[in-house]
């Protein structure tokens, strides 16, 4: 065998005893400071009270940053929606439109009719138009409205048609309580029931 490699060999020993030694040593001075701060009593602050009118500010300088500051949103990715979820949402609400105004078209008059009876109230043409206006006026907006809340809300196991569905059954149900709550609120005698 070689000399130099015992001569490598015997450093190296003598490097990892001299580690050891200095491990040992930092152990026993962390046991030590252990010891003693748990021999010492502990600080136990029961109250502190703070009397802000008694400080006295001479000058303020600096900036105060709620939310983003704008340095920060240089490393900040565009949040806009990618086109593709763009397109989906515009084509998620021209078939809530083309669906909903199809309710209207087919079903309004029946839940007017319907509204009527509960309340004993019979509506004037002219107010059974000025819902159906004021309905399709509200309707682009409640859609987006819908859309967007589902887009926060959305269960993630649903299929397109299902989420589709939701969307449409809420709508609907807001057309009906609308419809429900605008007759509610037309005075006696504003209604016709001589019709």
């Amino acid at each position: 065998m070689d000399p130099y490699y015992f001569q490598q060999l015997y450093e190296q020993v003598q490097h990892q005893q001299k580690q050891l030694e200095y491990l040992k040593t930092s152990l026993d001075k962390l046991n030590t400071e252990l010891s003693q701060l748990k021999e010492k009593p502990s600080i136990v602050v029961e109250k502190l009270d703070y009397k802000f009118d008694q400080l006295k500010v001479e000058t303020l300088e600096g900036t105060l940053n709620i939310g983003l500051n704008p340095s920060d949103l240089e490393g900040i990715e565009d949040m806009s929606l990618p086109p593709k979820r763009h397109s989906d949402h515009m084509q998620l609400k021209e078939q809530l439109l083309k669906r909903v105004n199809q309710y209207l078209d087919e079903n309004v008059d029946s839940v007017v009719e319907e509204t009527e009876k509960k309340l004993n109230k019979k509506l004037d043409i002219q107010y059974r138009n000025l819902i159906k206006e004021d309905i399709q006026k509200q309707l682009p907006a409640r859609v987006d409205h819908y859309i967007q809340q589902s887009i926060h809300h959305s269960n993630r196991e649903q299929t397109e048609k299902q989420h589709l569905d939701n969307i449409y059954q809420q709508i609907i149900g807001d057309i009906n309580q609308g419809i429900y709550a605008f007759i509610s609120q037309v005075p006696q005698g504003q209604d016709r029931k001589d019709h």
